[in-house]
């Protein structure tokens, strides 16, 4: 079972394998943060590989995974994930 409040809240990018969520297309990662910011959502849930460059859009969080148990647990607030920041 997955939370929902939270699952309506962020959009979740990325392609996914039985091991892990693997990197998406540079301008296609901004293009959907902008919108995701755009549309009101709190958050973007994606690949680690593509944090730094989804974290150059402001005002939306950006929320790096490596898999579909990383997601799951994260959208059950068993653990939580702070938004990757560009250093």
């Amino acid at each position: 079972m997955i939370n929902h409040d939270k699952l309506e809240v962020n959009i979740i990018v990325g392609e996914l394998s039985l091991r892990r969520l693997h990197r998406t297309r540079s301008k296609a990662v901004c293009s959907i943060a902008l919108h995701a910011r755009e549309m009101g959502y709190k958050g973007v849930i994606l690949p680690m590989a593509n944090a730094d460059e989804a974290a150059v859009v402001e005002g939306v969080d950006i929320i790096p995974v490596e898999n579909l148990k990383v997601i799951i647990n994260f959208l059950n607030d068993i653990f939580g994930i702070p938004p990757h920041k560009l250093i």
